[in-house]
């Protein structure tokens, strides 16, 4: 955990260029890795993680959930984000 979590912040360093491949983990990777992803995207704060983020709120993990509506809110200041019924 201590390695992923020090990767994590070195991609939230690299910063946008990092997105496309925080977006694949986010997609595919294990809960653990999806939560360090989500923890990048959210520093990172790129557009092209809304869908992701959006995706995640849904996914049962309150870890990714939590960093989803972090970087949500980061994108768009006192912007509410939902999804459609």
């Amino acid at each position: 955990r201590m390695v992923a979590a020090l990767a994590c912040q070195a991609l939230a360093a690299i910063g946008k260029e990092a997105v496309p491949d925080l977006l694949v983990v986010m997609e595919n990777g294990s809960p653990a890795a999806r939560i360090d992803a989500a923890r990048a995207l959210a520093t990172i704060q790129d557009p092209r993680s809304i869908p992701a983020f959006m995706a995640a709120l849904d996914n049962g993990s309150e870890l990714v959930g939590f960093w989803a509506e972090h970087g949500l809110e980061n994108l768009g200041t006192n912007m509410t984000y939902f999804k459609p019924g």
